[in-house]
């Protein structure tokens, strides 16, 4: 171990990335790393390139290239077990990115798939596909394009709230329980005390995780009461097992104890409050300890306003708007909670384009490697992909082939655009790609360090590529 660690140190391949200065720029105060770019290799599905196009909602598009044999197997390359791809080589700027996918081991047969991110707009692919066996190959290239939410988005809306005031449960001003434990200061993955991730909630979160089976657990929230609501109701939404009931002490903007009947489900328990000129008050919620409860939170408002309330499940709009190009070498995405378009474009004719309807594709798609024909792969339709299929490319004995693909985002203007110029014009994309090269490694080494020159870069593409989007913490996503 200390004749490797040594090796590494003599290299001098680490001494800049340790002796880099961090700009001030990166420390706003989140969990955020704000020196990483909008793309980058972020998804917790396939390895490709991610695209964030509003870190606040916590949404990502991904793509990602899975090549594999005509008509036999096919990879697909998940980013959380063994899939006989790997990270190869990523620059420390990570603007290029390279994954190997082994077809054949002992680099008889691979293929190496590079993603030059080119701005904040664009991405060219480049699918090296080399052959160096004796024989013919036939390889097939499937793109995969799609979306990914958060974990826990929120698949509920509340309808007839527009003059109700909400306030999510974890946004409480103190929360104490009866008995510390000794994890009491270390609050699991960086979220707030109490707090679970949960799709049925409005906001995506609620306060549990035990919260009221002990007598004496507390919450506070501090509560603004506008002009002309002095009089009115606090709208709980809870859950609660059936068959149980917590009792909860009020304190503050109301003086009562309440009880919460369980019926398995999230419910709504108004109560009313009294004589309360505008102003700040403090909500105080005591357990009495008769079970825990699961709140979502709480609104203000009118009686006769928390009445017209209405909770409806709501879908995850994962499907897209598919826009296929005239000559059917590219496709224009559009999603419902993205504002931007997304396109993809490649200039290989033998090919065209499917949608798999199915929640993973790790074992349902290599199953349905076999069906060329059909344009759509129906499978559980809990999730959807869009496919550009490229068959076959076909290798010579001791030969190799490199196509080229763009992803792009932006205004539908500004996609078809970028399309129409890869197409007119791939060249101009490729010299700009091949422009970003750095010095071959190899000039920046020092002698002793060259035969570790191969594992650092293995090393390194594997750190830098440990890069996940999104990571909930306390009500934000980061990367």
């Amino acid at each position: 171990m200390k004749r490797f660690i040594a090796g590494l140190l003599m290299s001098g391949l680490m001494i800049p990335q340790l002796g880099a200065i961090v700009p001030p720029s990166c420390f706003n105060d989140s969990h955020d790393i704000t020196s990483l770019t909008s793309w980058g290799p972020y998804s917790k599905r396939y390895a490709g390139i991610s695209h964030i196009p509003d870190i606040k909602k916590g949404i990502r598009f991904d793509f990602s290239v899975m090549p594999g044999y005509y008509r036999n197997r096919q990879l697909v390359p998940h980013v959380l077990f063994e899939s006989s791809y790997y990270p190869w080589n990523i620059n420390p700027s990570m603007n290029r990115i390279t994954y190997r996918y082994e077809l054949e081991w002992k680099d008889r047969v691979f293929t190496d798939v590079t993603y030059y991110i080119l701005d904040e707009s664009s991405t060219l692919v480049g699918i090296r596909c080399v052959n160096n066996t004796e024989t013919y190959q036939n390889l097939a290239l499937n793109q995969m394009a799609y979306i990914d939410y958060p974990e826990a988005h929120p698949q509920v809306k509340a309808s007839g709230a527009s003059r109700l005031q909400w306030y999510s449960a974890i946004d409480y001003t103190e929360n104490e329980p009866a008995f510390k434990t000794p994890q009491y200061g270390l609050v699991y993955d960086g979220w707030y005390r109490n707090e679970e991730r949960s799709s049925f909630s409005l906001d995506g979160s609620v306060l549990g995780k035990g919260f009221g089976k002990d007598a004496g657990d507390r919450v506070s929230y501090r509560i603004d009461i506008p002009s002309g609501m002095e009089d009115g109701a606090i709208g709980f939404r809870y859950k609660v097992e059936k068959g149980k009931t917590a009792t909860l002490r009020l304190k503050g903007l109301t003086d009562e104890v309440v009880k919460f009947t369980g019926t398995g489900d999230f419910t709504i328990l108004p109560i009313s409050y009294y004589g309360r000129k505008s102003g700040e008050y403090i909500l105080e919620l005591i357990s009495e300890g008769t079970a825990e409860i699961c709140l979502d939170g709480f609104f203000i408002g009118t009686a006769e306003d928390m009445g017209k309330l209405k909770f409806t499940p709501t879908a995850i709009p994962f499907t897209p708007i598919i826009e296929v190009g005239n000559e059917k070498q590219d496709f224009i995405l559009k999603y419902e909670d993205c504002e931007n378009f997304y396109g993809v474009a490649w200039n290989y004719k033998e090919s065209f384009i499917r949608e798999v309807l199915n929640s993973e594709l790790e074992s349902f798609f290599r199953k349905k490697t076999h069906d060329h024909l059909a344009r759509k792969l129906i499978g559980d339709k809990q999730w959807h992909y869009t496919n550009a299929f490229l068959r076959p490319v076909v290798l010579a004995p001791h030969s190799e082939q490199t196509l080229y693909m763009l992803v792009c985002t932006g205004s539908r203007e500004k996609v078809r655009q970028d399309l129409e110029l890869f197409h007119s014009t791939p060249e101009k994309f490729v010299s700009l790609a091949q422009s970003q090269q750095p010095v071959k490694p190899e000039e920046a080494l020092l002698p002793g360090g060259k035969k570790y020159s191969f594992g650092h870069q293995l090393l390194q593409a594997a750190l830098l590529s440990n890069n996940h989007k999104d990571i909930y913490k306390m009500k934000t996503s980061s990367k």
